[in-house]
């Protein structure tokens, strides 16, 4: 997944358009637009930018070519995990740790 796609995931998982996008980064919408189609290489201070305003890792926003692009079913399990109560969120965290081994 590139640079470029990973924004477009965050920013639609953060249900933005290219303008509020813009907007909060202090770009018009075509700059947006220009990033998710990789048209420009990105500064380091603006991936720290993006990675604040998605709650990520600056990692998270890096250009990685051998992976795969996240699918609908991946974007439709992290919205409906957002929707949860913090109770709920608490034991399905419990439940991913027993099946990965995690603590």
């Amino acid at each position: 997944m590139t640079t470029g796609q990973k924004i477009h995931f965050y920013r639609k998982l953060n249900h933005m358009t290219l303008e509020e996008l813009g907007d909060k980064c202090g770009v018009q919408r075509s700059v947006v637009a220009k990033w998710e189609k990789d048209l420009v290489d990105l500064k380091q201070s603006r991936i720290m930018q993006l990675a604040v305003i998605f709650g990520v890792l600056p990692t998270a926003l890096l250009q990685d070519k051998d992976s795969e692009p996240q699918d609908d079913f991946s974007e439709r399990i992290i919205n409906k995990i957002r929707k949860l109560s913090d109770d709920d969120k608490s034991r399905l965290e419990a439940i991913i740790d027993v099946w990965t081994g995690g603590g």
